[in-house]
């Protein structure tokens, strides 16, 4: 059971994740320098695809039973969750210093703190010590 729901929560994790991408790319964060990412842009969706080839392939390794590859998705989800806090605090504090809260910031800032969100519950799954049911 605790199998399943880290499935689960690690393609919760994937969507979030790249909902996060495409409403950044559609904010004005895009504009912000040369390595951003603008919507529909070649270099968006190669962004998108490496997001997702980094969520499937250890999430596929896992589900054949390689239990290490826990090991790999925690250290993932962990990076994944100090990009996403600093990013946040970014956009905050982007929006809050030039007055931009335009809807894709907030979608932008909401799918932020969504994935950190669904990473701590991951992570908490994940460790979680499985209780026996009694015999």
């Amino acid at each position: 059971m605790n199998k399943q729901r880290l499935i689960w929560l690690t393609l919760l994790s994937a969507c979030c994740f790249v909902c996060f991408m495409i409403a950044a790319s559609l904010s004005p964060l895009s504009s912000t320098g040369p390595n951003a990412n603008e919507y529909g842009s070649p270099v968006m969706w190669a962004a998108v695809f490496f997001v997702t080839v980094l969520y499937t392939v250890p999430l596929a390794l896992y589900t054949l039973g390689i239990g290490w590859m826990k090991k790999v998705m925690t250290v993932l989800c962990i990076g994944g969750i100090l990009t996403l806090a600093v990013a946040s605090i970014v956009i905050a504090g982007y929006s809050f210093f030039f007055v931009t809260f335009s809807s894709p910031m907030v979608w932008t800032l909401i799918f932020s703190l969504m994935t950190v969100l669904v990473n701590a519950v991951w992570l908490t799954t994940a460790f979680r010590p499985v209780h026996l049911a009694p015999s």
